[in-house]
């Protein structure tokens, strides 16, 4: 296997999947109850618990970049990845989307277009980034005893 993919592809895609875990078991205990009324007001508590649960999602992709020798980079990549995937989404595919079903609610709504990419990109990257601070320091203190 080559350094790439141990150190971040695989973390990274742990990292993806923990967090994407972390988004159906919440919508799997939500969603189960059909009053709308009762999961508005309980959406903002599932979307807490999900970035919440970024944290750790960080932590794993980081960890496990640094256990197998990554880079600083590497590790950042690997931890802030679901982040990544996520914007994505809503650089090409909303986008895409939006202009073959002739959807204009993207274009005459940028400010909400861009509400989204700050809820679903940038507070997760920083959550994300969280988790993995503790990684992201070089462990040559840890091999020194």
């Amino acid at each position: 296997m080559n350094t790439r993919t141990k150190t971040i592809w695989l973390p990274a895609l742990a990292s993806f999947a923990l967090a994407s875990l972390f988004l159906l078991g919440l919508t799997r205990t939500g969603f189960e109850q059909p009053n709308l009324v009762r999961l508005a007001r309980l959406a903002p508590w599932f979307y807490g618990m999900w970035l919440a649960s970024q944290i750790f999602s960080g932590a794993l992709g980081a960890g496990l970049s640094r256990r197998a020798g990554g880079t600083l980079t590497a590790r950042i990549v690997a931890a802030i990845f679901p982040a990544i995937v996520l914007f994505g989404l809503w650089a090409v595919v909303i986008p895409m989307s939006a202009f073959a079903q002739h959807n204009q609610f993207v274009l005459r709504h940028p400010l909400s277009y861009a509400l989204g990419i700050f809820v679903w990109v940038v507070l997760p990257a920083i959550a994300l980034l969280l988790g993995a601070a503790p990684f992201l320091r070089n462990g040559e203190h840890l091999t020194q005893s």
